[in-house]
């Protein structure tokens, strides 16, 4: 069971992603945490979890997390904009600055993101 320490209780968030290489994403605050479930066994291995992104001045809070379909990008809005992410090489390969976006959606490489307002 893994622990979620400020995980934000608002309907409108998506704040946990599962991947389809077993990728496990949250959003903790203006964290984003990611862990591969296939190698973790439990609290023993917490070392495996591992921040992939982090807003350290704590004023740009993740709203939204999405994998795509290959589950090697991680798409993650935030209440300023969004960026995408190549898990493994912990890098952003695309992005956007412009609103807070609370929804995600992959359709082959094309993201669509959303609002509310």
């Amino acid at each position: 069971i893994l622990d979620a320490p400020g995980l934000k209780n608002d309907f409108y968030l998506n704040l946990v992603d599962w991947s389809n290489k077993d990728i496990l994403s949250m959003a903790l605050s203006t964290f984003v945490y990611y862990v591969n479930m296939t190698d973790y066994h439990g609290k023993d291995q917490e070392d495996q979890i591992k921040v992939l992104c982090a807003d350290t001045d704590h004023t740009n809070f993740v709203s939204s997390l999405k994998s795509n379909e290959s589950g090697e990008l991680l798409a993650v809005g935030t209440k300023k904009g969004w960026k995408a992410w190549d898990v493994q090489a912990q890098t952003v390969v695309s992005g956007w600055k412009l609103g807070a976006y609370r929804c995600l959606a992959w359709n082959g490489n094309m993201l669509a993101a959303g609002s509310l307002g």
